[in-house]
């Protein structure tokens, strides 16, 4: 189990916390004598702590407008920890009672909507962070067409190139037919074939080692090492994508959200 980053700590210690006192100010007063409302002022302070964590979460994106205002690490984790520790502030918010019925309530259509768009928000974030992990680190500020994610599409024309200027130094018919009907396929157009995976490429090569002469092996063996090096590029480019649309429908649903809350806000104190 990887070890709690240092500058993590103060954050996870701070959520702690939050989340122990509002427990313990929430269990009297849901099973107190008084009727639990969202209206009432604990649940009033929960709504309102809660839509400040979630405004404060949703800020990272003031960051990139700012970048001098606090160290990066700062935006993220406040992000990351604020996000979270959200939720039960704002379940707790939503506690009300009906007649002597308790419980945690969507209440009408457009509560029920915040709370689908939370539970999304968290579900996009913890899926772009876990994807995150995976990509290395200068994919990640990129965008599509620019930095890193250009360099490994450049790469991978790079090694269809290559590819096609040495299979014209091959002599023998089985190297030459072996090119067109995978290699080029692959390579090429990417498509999910023989060598699209470690394994099958690997069988695929050592087959056709045993096929050809002595003189087409070394231009076999730097087409594997090319194929090898596509279907790394391929899973990094394609693990891009997905963490890229993820993140960008994070940030979309973000600020939806935060909307729709402050909307919940303003309604709810007319009828206060």
């Amino acid at each position: 189990m990887k070890k709690l980053d240092a500058a993590d700590k103060p954050w996870v210690i701070t959520s702690v916390l939050v989340i122990l006192i509002s427990t313990a100010a929430f269990l009297p007063y849901a099973y107190g004598h008084q009727q639990p409302s969202g209206g009432s002022r604990l649940g009033l302070l929960f709504g309102i702590v809660g839509f400040a964590m979630l405004a404060f979460s949703t800020s990272l994106a003031i960051r990139k407008r700012f970048p001098r205002l606090l160290p990066a690490g700062f935006w993220v984790r406040g992000h990351l920890y604020a996000g979270a520790t959200c939720l039960p502030l704002l379940l707790f918010h939503s506690y009300g009672s009906n007649g002597e019925n308790r419980s945690f309530s969507l209440g009408g259509p457009l509560t029920s909507l915040l709370i689908i768009l939370l539970l999304l928000v968290i579900i996009c974030g913890v899926v772009g962070r876990r994807l995150q992990r995976r990509l290395p680190s200068y994919l990640l500020t990129s965008v599509p067409r620019d930095g890193g994610y250009e360099r490994d599409c450049r790469a991978l024309a790079k090694c269809h190139g290559e590819a096609r200027e040495i299979i014209l130094k091959a002599t023998g018919e089985a190297l030459k037919a072996f090119y067109q009907t995978h290699v080029e396929r692959f390579l090429g157009a990417g498509e999910a074939g023989l060598l699209s995976t470690a394994e099958t490429a690997e069988g695929a090569f050592v087959a056709l080692d045993k096929k050809i002469d002595a003189p087409d092996r070394p231009i076999s063996a730097r087409l594997r090492c090319l194929v090898r090096e596509s279907q790394e590029l391929r899973r990094r480019t394609r693990l891009y994508r997905i963490s890229y649309l993820v993140f960008k429908a994070h940030r979309l649903l973000s600020f939806l959200l935060l909307g729709i809350a402050l909307l919940h806000g303003l309604v709810s104190l007319m009828f206060i």
